[in-house]
């Protein structure tokens, strides 16, 4: 399956939350027009690996919460259950994508190394501490603007670009297989 320009966006907060950024990016990416953009609300761990199997964009973004457990392990945090790397597979969707996730924690090397080893994804970008939902969603409104706006399409290339122009609390790190 050819992998098309566009966005494939999971939303894993849940509508009872009223700040889910995947929503907010949804309705500003349209405003481009440019490229395909599909917003997926999930409703468990099921859903999501689904939603994950029946995609074929080049860059994921999954907007869900990060965690640690009792034991110092990430995870991200579905609406009923949690899924940690070692859950996913290299047929789940991932390979050779770029995957944007903003749940806090989770751009630390033991959760990214080990996402990165198991779907095949090319990249993963993701905060290294805590971050508000106004920080990564300007955060991620402003790389999507460069993404978009630039006739590479790299998400390498837009993340350089936020590196080095945009600091935000809770440092956005990119992972690359």
């Amino acid at each position: 399956m050819a992998l098309k320009k566009g966005i494939y966006i999971i939303e894993c907060v849940p509508k009872t939350e009223d700040l889910r950024e995947g929503k907010l990016l949804y309705e500003f990416l349209n405003m481009f027009n440019k490229y395909s953009i599909e917003l997926h609300q999930i409703r468990s761990k099921n859903d999501f690996i689904d939603k994950l199997c029946s995609n074929n964009s080049k860059v994921i973004h999954i907007s869900c919460h990060g965690d640690t457990d009792d034991e110092g392990n990430f995870y991200m945090e579905m609406p009923k259950g949690i899924i940690y790397p070692a859950d996913l597979y290299e047929d789940d969707g991932l390979k050779g994508r770029d995957v944007i996730l903003t749940a806090c924690l989770l751009g630390h090397g033991d959760f990214a190394n080990e996402f990165l080893d198991n779907t095949q994804a090319k990249s993963i970008i993701a905060p290294l501490n805590e971050i508000d939902f106004s920080d990564s969603a300007m955060w991620c409104v402003n790389f999507y603007h460069h993404l978009f706006t630039r006739s590479s399409f790299s998400c390498s290339r837009s993340y350089d670009y936020m590196f080095n122009n945009f600091y935000v609390p809770g440092a956005m790190q990119m992972w690359e297989a």
